[in-house]
């Protein structure tokens, strides 16, 4: 039995995208943007998440890439390949 997927049903967008790439690979460096693609798609698509897609995905997972770069919690090193930055949760830190 699957776990519950938030964006069950949900095709992939640029917000998804986003929230995917901090879960799979905070604290990954150096890791090329097609890896990234294909990860959160493939994750998506194992989760329940729709296939049916009206933006290329590697449109959208560049996209959030960008919008992760503005917010700080990414970093292009260099033409193709990333670091995904670990990002902690106030809350998460304080329980320990």
């Amino acid at each position: 039995m699957r776990n519950y997927y938030k964006y069950q049903g949900i095709p992939l967008s640029i917000r998804i995208a986003e929230c995917l790439i901090l879960k799979l690979f905070a604290g990954v460096a150096n890791i090329k943007k097609a890896a990234i693609t294909e990860g959160i798609i493939e994750y998506h698509k194992s989760q329940g998440g729709s296939d049916e897609q009206k933006t290329d995905p590697t449109h959208i997972a560049s996209q959030a890439l960008v919008k992760l770069k503005f917010y700080g919690y990414a970093e292009n090193i260099r033409h193709g390949y990333w670091n995904i930055l670990v990002i902690y949760d106030n809350d998460e830190s304080q329980k320990k």
